[in-house]
């Protein structure tokens, strides 16, 4: 059994300054085991995101024209609802990409994500999630990076399980990235992407474990998307090893006074809390990985010469409260 639930929508000033961040490309690709082509051509796709290891994939397997295939007959219902969707239902293999149904292929195309790299977008997506044998739970937090004129969006949830092996009829033996269940709505909670520079909305959700998955392998992926136009705005997944701990700190107010400099940065970040209670800092990507995580008192001294130029989030907590804040590391 399992839950999920819209757990707050915050606004949050953190700073005034505000960039497009890059737009993270995702092919959602739509096979089936028992298809022979898909057994041709999947790996010519594969062998092309190889060489793309910034686009994600997410395999959805419909019933047709196989309804015997047992990645469907794992969770039926929603493989062919991601189908439909897109109307796709009907052959395979297909891909959609950025919300563009491409269709069958040449999936060996080097050009094939070449018209959808180098975008940006006004909006990044953060996930911190959390797992157990039994279970996995995840924070997805979207942010406003710079002002737009966005209308209606939604966001699209999903538990997938990074490498499945299985011998298949139609002669693959590993399966990439495979679907497994959708942890939000239908088609994605509805979302209203806030106005005001660093506002947010933060969804919580959780799951059980199935006995089918392998839970070391099993990661969250998020695609929020356009409503009248199922253009992506912008896509994130996490590793299926991260594993952070997360605290039930969505309840906690907004800690308040805290300093953080210099922002941009280059070395060495500060922050200084008036407050004097013991606090935890966390710096992670805007995928949701876990970069470094400190504990202090007052005033926290972070070194980040080793990352990437680029923009992350901090974020600050203790009994009293909880910041989040964007820096950008030059």
């Amino acid at each position: 059994m399992f839950k999920n639930l819209l757990l707050f929508f915050a606004l949050i000033l953190c700073q005034n300054t505000s960039a497009q961040v890059a737009k993270t490309v995702i092919v959602e690709h739509f096979t089936n085991t028992r298809c022979g082509i898909c057994g041709f051509k999947n790996p010519q796709l594969f062998a092309n995101l190889d060489n793309h290891p910034e686009v994600l994939h997410l395999s959805t397997h419909p019933s047709a024209p196989y309804s015997n295939c047992i990645l469907y007959q794992h969770n039926s219902e929603e493989n062919d609802a991601r189908t439909n969707f897109y109307g796709l239902y009907g052959s395979t293999p297909r891909v959609v990409i950025q919300g563009e149904v491409i269709g069958g292929g040449p999936f060996n195309d080097e050009e094939l994500f070449t018209p959808y790299e180098g975008q940006t977008s006004p909006a990044s997506i953060n996930i911190q999630q959390s797992k157990t044998a039994e279970s996995i739970e995840a924070f997805i937090t979207v942010q406003t990076e710079e002002l737009h004129d966005l209308g209606d969006l939604q966001l699209y949830i999903v538990l997938a399980e990074d490498t499945l092996f299985y011998d298949a009829p139609n002669g693959e033996d590993l399966h990439f990235d495979v679907f497994r269940k959708n942890v939000s709505e239908a088609n994605g909670f509805p979302l209203t992407l806030p106005a005001e520079i660093s506002g947010e909305v933060t969804f919580s959700i959780s799951a059980d474990m199935h006995e089918d998955w392998v839970a070391e392998r099993i990661f969250v992926m998020a695609i929020l998307q356009d409503v009248a136009t199922n253009e992506v705005i912008q896509a994130a997944a996490v590793s299926a090893s991260m594993n952070v701990t997360i605290s039930e700190n969505s309840t906690l107010p907004i800690l308040k006074n805290v300093a953080i400099f210099p922002n941009p940065i280059s070395d060495i970040l500060v922050v200084q809390l008036e407050d004097s209670s013991v606090s935890t800092g966390r710096v992670f990507n805007l995928s949701g990985k876990l970069i470094l995580e400190k504990t202090f008192q007052t005033e926290g001294i972070f070194n980040i010469e080793k990352l990437l130029p680029g923009a992350y989030l901090l974020e600050i907590e203790n009994e009293n409260g909880r910041a989040i804040e964007k820096v950008i590391v030059e």
